[in-house]
């Protein structure tokens, strides 16, 4: 791997020459904000008329439907649970529990607001070891993917019924 002056670098190093990268491309402040952020809760009182749906608890359904629409072959997040893993018999009431808790309470768990980049060379790069040859692909929690898009499906059914 080689940084912005032309140095080979190596084990750690490179891992640094990446993070920079990727620093630049998404902005320092926005990586540093991610990790510092105040954590927020929403209680639902704020004088918003929402639908009983969004509202209600989250249901065995919800969960099934978005088990079987996530992408079975996508690489897992920090938390290395694959979409597989979380279709197992008996872990739907492990899953139904975790997102009623969470939904709740209004909780997100910490590891569910990390992403591991990973470099992936782009088509036609000429140079394999130049950072600008490749772009980021960011890997996060397929369990946080199911329940977004529960909480996903259920705004868009609100928003169609709003009109």
């Amino acid at each position: 791997m080689f940084d912005e002056e032309g140095n080979i670098k190596k084990d750690d190093e490179a891992v640094e020459v990446w993070f920079n990268h990727f620093s630049k491309l998404l902005g320092e402040s926005s990586l540093r904000e991610a990790h510092s952020a105040p954590e927020s809760s929403f209680q639902g009182d704020g004088g918003l008329d929402l639908s009983d749906h969004l509202c209600a608890p989250i249901s065995v359904e919800e969960i099934t439907w978005a088990l079987h629409k996530v992408k079975k072959e996508a690489a897992p997040g920090q938390d290395d649970i694959r979409a597989e893993m979380m279709m197992a018999d008996g872990l739907l009431e492990v899953w139904l529990t975790l997102f009623q808790v969470c939904w709740v309470h209004s909780i997100v768990p910490s590891i569910w607001k990390e992403s591991v980049v990973n470099p992936v060379p782009k088509k036609h790069a000429k140079g394999v070891c130049e950072v600008d040859n490749f772009h980021g692909v960011a890997l996060s929690s397929t369990v946080c993917k199911v329940m977004c898009m529960v909480l996903n499906n259920r705004l868009l059914q609100m928003a169609e019924e709003e009109g």
